[in-house]
């Protein structure tokens, strides 16, 4: 290994030690090949009370034992099995549409030039007020050559300047109302990356790096066109805002995963990586990382890192706003590569997994109670499967849903269960991966989801209480395709 690879592996093992690095978020699916139009088909299962079903098939009902995860013995005790009406679900929107809202005051939507080819309303037509958790920003651009921006250059570790893209952002409502919102030419030179909910995150430099690349962000507002904020160096591999100006960031740093929030806001904030003992997660968890903040007390989330032993792990509750007032739940039995968070049930309640020493999926799912300490064991059956790339699988806390979303030959699957694990809804369609292997991808928000394929062009919502199709749309081929989704809060 030569001196310079190994100075940028001292650098990434710096971001895994928890050092002041920010972050954004992945770049959607990159690169389009031939045309083939989808074909969409949603199964809507029966809604009562049934066994929970694994993606794959299997059954089983929700095991409600009072079996802790072989905690130590200072680690709490289980408690008696939640009743699954206690957050109940959202219900499924009265009668989904692809149709612009029938508002006379509101212009005809129309073919926009510049935007993708989907009839769109104006950018003054935009309803600021309303937009937040089910809206999704679609970009739609063309492709640049990254290995071409590093052509010319004498060190090929020296950054590259992105030149200025040219597409479009739409914005997309929860009815499936189009708005023709910005062209990146307004909003000046960049890839876009990511959206907060109020600014898109342009990478305006790339710094190459052994394990991953570096980007130097411009934080741009999509209403205004007024920038934002800059966040720079920022380790790029799975990141996702959970609010203006801030997002948590996942990245491999050679000695394990780096988990810090990048923002734009003096001071900064804290993560996993700032733990006492550092942090570590195999990683089956999805492309959209929000799911793992709470907003409660300024904003929370679940880590689990190595105990000072490190063949045990500690969970500990971080205070996203101050570290140090983080809290110590539990210490577990095995060490910290064996376990993975959830989900967010409410302010009180998340799930958590614990993976098999081999092979995809959980051997077994917990609930744990924060207000009294207990873990609960539920059936793990819906993510016996999940192994990231190919499938992945969380619970979304704003729609009350287990979502596991799996790659199938050719196309793409989305299962959907209630809290309880009863099974709603699978939704499947056609989606051929390109030359590098690159598929559909999925993304929620409130009570939404969008698939988007890039090698057909398709975009796709369905209402997440019920999987019913709210509309489909056909963008084209031959340029780049991303959907970023608006933060749950």
């Amino acid at each position: 290994m030569t001196s310079l690879e190994d100075m940028m592996r001292d650098r990434e093992c710096a971001i895994a030690s928890g050092t002041d690095v920010p972050s954004a978020t992945t770049i959607g699916a990159l690169g389009s090949v031939a045309r083939r139009r989808r074909r969409t088909r949603s199964a809507i299962a029966a809604g009562a009370a049934v066994a929970a079903v694994g993606v794959i098939g299997g059954v089983g009902a929700l095991a409600l034992g009072a079996r802790a995860d072989a905690p130590a013995p200072a680690a709490p005790t289980s408690s008696a099995s939640p009743s699954a009406s206690a957050v109940p679900g959202p219900t499924a929107s009265a009668s989904p549409s692809a149709e612009p809202s029938a508002d006379p005051d509101l212009p005809e939507a129309q073919i926009v030039p510049g935007y993708a080819p989907v009839p769109q309303l104006s950018a003054e037509a935009i309803p600021w007020g309303e937009v937040g958790p089910g809206w999704f920003v679609v970009a739609l651009h063309d492709d640049v050559d990254q290995q071409t921006l590093f052509a010319d250059q004498i060190d090929p570790w020296d950054p590259a300047v992105l030149p200025a893209y040219d597409g479009s952002l739409s914005l997309v409502s929860p009815d499936g109302d189009w708005y023709a919102a910005r062209t990146l030419d307004e909003l000046g030179s960049g890839l876009p990356l990511a959206w907060d909910g109020a600014n898109l995150w342009t990478g305006t430099t790339v710094h190459p790096g052994s394990e991953h690349a570096f980007y130097d962000i411009d934080l741009v507002s999509v209403e205004t066109g007024a920038l934002a904020g800059s966040i720079d160096t920022v380790p790029w591999e799975l990141a996702a805002p959970f609010a203006p100006g801030e997002a948590l960031v996942y990245a491999w740093g050679g000695e394990g995963l780096a988990n810090v929030v990048a923002t734009a806001a003096p001071g900064g904030a804290g993560a996993c990586s700032d733990l006492p003992r550092g942090f570590f997660a195999a990683g089956w968890e999805p492309r959209d990382m929000s799911f793992l903040y709470s907003r409660v007390d300024g904003g929370r989330i679940v880590c689990f890192a190595f105990a000072d032993d490190s063949s045990r792990t500690r969970a500990w509750l971080v205070d996203v706003d101050d570290v140090a007032r983080s809290e110590l739940l539990a210490e577990f039995a095995h060490p910290a590569t064996r376990y993975s968070f959830v989900g967010w049930i409410d302010d009180d309640t998340f799930f958590f997994a614990r993976r098999p020493e081999s092979g995809p999926g959980a051997e077994a799912l917990f609930r744990y109670d924060l207000r009294d300490g207990s873990i609960t064991e539920v059936d793990a059956s819906i993510y016996a499967d999940v192994h990231y790339r190919s499938t992945e699988g969380y619970f979304h806390r704003a729609s009350q849903r287990h979502i596991v979303t799996s790659l199938v030959d050719g196309g793409w699957e989305v299962a959907l269960y209630g809290l309880d694990g009863s099974p709603v809804a699978t939704i499947e369609g056609v989606c051929p991966s390109d030359d590098r292997g690159l598929s559909s991808e999925t993304r929620t928000s409130g009570d939404r989801l969008i698939v988007t394929c890039p090698t057909d062009g398709d975009v796709a919502m369905y209402d997440l209480g019920s999987g019913a199709a709210v509309g489909s749309w056909d963008v084209g081929t031959g340029r780049i395709l991303q959907t970023f989704d608006h933060p749950d809060r």
